[in-house]
């Protein structure tokens, strides 16, 4: 079920069922702690966790990506942690879901959170092909960056930016922006390692990524 990043963090991926690419979650051990980022739901999950130590908490890059949020909520009494957002930048069915959450805390940049990851703002302004994005990166104590829509890895490892990854044609303005972002927030943090909530990883060489991306 999971596949190891390193000895305290591990990812799972299941098909989105409403589009053609796969959601990823990843699980961190913080001393004998679960904490779960972006977590889909998927069978034999919760008892994977429950044998890897107390499910402490759930942490969302961006309320987009509640998905088995709520369930874990129910099933464990979790506390969920959702970046502040303005309510224009999540989808309205998500947003209902959030309300809904009982053991809810909303968080921003410079926020502390369970296991010592550090939140990251990371926006990028509306343009004409795509919509405006923003949302979270965050950054574990070990530098790995965990992103939501924002980034992610190709198959061949290259970065790729959201618009790159969800649009057949991404339009260069959009795409530069996104970019820009994406390269600000990843050589302030030092990070090697990409966590990315879909497609793929980018391991122990995000920085050399990003300096191919932007050369």
């Amino acid at each position: 079920m999971f596949f190891p990043v390193s000895r305290t963090i591990f990812r799972w991926s299941t098909p989105d069922p409403e589009d053609n690419w796969l959601m990823n979650g990843h699980l961190i051990i913080s001393g004998e702690n679960v904490i779960l980022v972006d977590p889909p739901n998927v069978p034999g999950l919760t008892d994977a966790v429950s044998r890897l130590g107390k499910f402490e908490s759930v942490i969302l890059t961006t309320g987009d990506h509640i998905r088995g949020s709520d369930y874990f909520e129910r099933r464990f009494n979790v506390q969920i942690y959702v970046p502040k957002q303005g309510e224009d930048e999540i989808d309205q069915t998500a947003a209902s879901r959030i309300r809904n959450l009982k053991n809810l805390t909303m968080f921003d940049e410079g926020d502390k959170l369970p296991g010592g990851l550090t939140p990251l703002r990371a926006k990028v302004s509306r343009g004409k092909a795509a919509p405006s994005l923003d949302e979270v990166m965050l950054l574990t104590g070990t530098g790995e960056l965990l992103a939501g829509d924002i980034a992610m890895g190709s198959w061949h490892g290259k970065l790729l930016t959201r618009n790159e990854f969800f649009y057949e044609t991404p339009d260069p303005t959009d795409n530069s922006a996104c970019l820009a972002t994406i390269a600000k927030v990843i050589r302030s943090s030092g990070a090697r390692t990409l966590l990315a909530s879909h497609g793929s990883d980018i391991l122990d060489n995000l920085q050399e990524a990003l300096a191919e991306k932007t050369s």
